[in-house]
């Protein structure tokens, strides 16, 4: 019992001690990948307990972290002016460092839950320490995500078996500070015929995740860090089975094949996907919003309409209209961005135009401004807010109002079809006998 306890506080010792009698044997035992799911969260719930004063600390710094990082982004996509170029500059420049930060803090954090699983003690610094080992994690998180998603392509079933066989990449990096080719092999070895099991792993993990969030969200600080240290105890235990000595380790990435076959096979399929997406959709995308989105003709914006900036954007070059998802209209020298629909339908005819004015509750819906109804300004004048400029553009882009003289009077937004005799403010005149 001594012995099974001591295992699960320090596997680095109990692994030590195996390959030692192992040694003395002269014969190298190479034990299959295993491991068990109970001994692994257990190790994390006594280490947290046991380190519990530097994981509150280190859990309130980390969340100090994405609390500013959420703020600041807020604040500068608030203030972020399309027209200003370099205000969009800064807007792209802090997307860039907030992404910095994010792999820093993370690289930094599976370090500290390592040292953790190791029973050292971790210390914060460790969060901005790993910053030479970024451009080999982007390049390998790009070649592995190019992978997976090769492997949904061929059937969903191979990317979810190879997502779990590179899930421990970033331990490889932040640990061994392995190159990019001997960490998707040292991938492909710890996890070799257990990856059902370590699915089974996480899906435990997120179900303790699931109580810590029905906890008032204060279980999540123990969840978290339980199940993360209690990863970093199935990294050292993997990688230790796996990798007993240095002439295993050699022997083993010698003879790992970095890619099989079928990951080939999906990388070239994805490749395609991306290559057919890119001659035929993407220009029929773009064909398809200038058909039903360009404006043709000259056309000025009726005088009542006061804020310009809610129907054009400032954008002034067609690069950055089309960068920001607008129709570039040649003769305006505008980008339109929101698109006027006809709330009742009429837009046509002068027929159906005339119609429309009889009835109410018209008008036209456009963007964020939602409905602009039809009003009277006096008893027989009504204001109609239409999607037809009258140079014949095409509809559906600038709401303009226009004027128009009921015969029979104005009333709720609409003219009135037939002049009725009001009987209650007829003048009565008395009956004299």
């Amino acid at each position: 019992m001594d012995n099974t306890q001591n295992s699960i506080e320090n596997p680095q010792s109990a692994s030590l001690t195996g390959s030692l009698s192992e040694g003395a044997n002269n014969t190298p035992n190479i034990k299959k990948n295993d491991f068990s799911i109970k001994e692994a969260l257990s190790f994390g719930w006594i280490t947290f307990w046991n380190n519990i004063k530097f994981i509150l600390i280190f859990s309130v710094t980390i969340l100090i972290i994405y609390i500013l990082q959420n703020v600041l982004t807020i604040f500068i996509q608030k203030n972020v002016v399309i027209s200003n170029i370099w205000s969009v500059i800064l807007s792209n420049i802090w997307s860039i460092v907030n992404i910095f930060i994010q792999l820093l803090v993370g690289l930094g954090s599976i370090k500290i839950y390592l040292d953790l699983a190791d029973g050292k003690k971790p210390n914060l610094s460790e969060l901005y320490r790993h910053y030479r080992l970024i451009p080999k994690w982007i390049g390998l998180g790009l070649l592995s995500v190019l992978i997976i998603i090769g492997g949904y392509c061929l059937f969903i079933i191979p990317g979810i078996i190879w997502s779990y066989e590179y899930m421990f990449n970033q331990y490889f990096i932040v640990d061994k500070k392995s190159s990019i080719t001997e960490t998707l092999k040292r991938g492909s070895v710890i996890t070799k015929g257990i990856k059902f099991k370590i699915f089974l792993f996480g899906l435990v993990s997120g179900l303790i995740n699931i109580l810590g969030v029905f906890a008032l969200g204060i279980g999540l600080i123990v969840s978290l860090n339980v199940t993360a240290i209690a990863l970093a105890y199935l990294y050292r235990k993997l990688d230790s089975q796996a990798f007993l000595n240095p002439e295993i380790t050699q022997q083993k990435l010698s003879t790992q094949k970095l890619l099989s076959i079928p990951k080939i096979i999906g990388v070239i399929l994805f490749l395609i996907y991306i290559l057919l997406f890119i001659i035929f959709i993407i220009p029929y995308y773009k064909r398809t919003m200038h058909k039903n989105g360009s404006v043709v003709a000259n056309q000025t914006p009726n005088a009542s309409i006061k804020n310009t900036s809610d129907i054009y954007s400032v954008v002034k070059t067609n690069t950055q209209c089309d960068f920001q998802g607008g129709v570039w209209d040649k003769n305006l020298k505008v980008c339109i961005f929101s698109r006027c629909i006809d709330a009742d339908n009429t837009w046509g005819s002068e027929e159906n135009q005339n119609k429309s004015r009889y009835m109410p509750g018209g008008g036209v819906t456009y963007g964020n401004k939602g409905l602009l109804t039809n009003y009277c300004i006096n008893q027989s004048t009504l204001v109609k807010n239409e999607c037809e400029p009258k140079s014949g553009q095409i509809t559906g882009y600038v709401p303009l109002n226009y004027s128009y003289t009921c015969p029979n009077g104005c009333s709720n937004g609409a003219c009135i079809r037939s002049a009725i005799p009001s009987i209650i403010n007829s003048p009565v005149t008395p009956t004299t006998y």
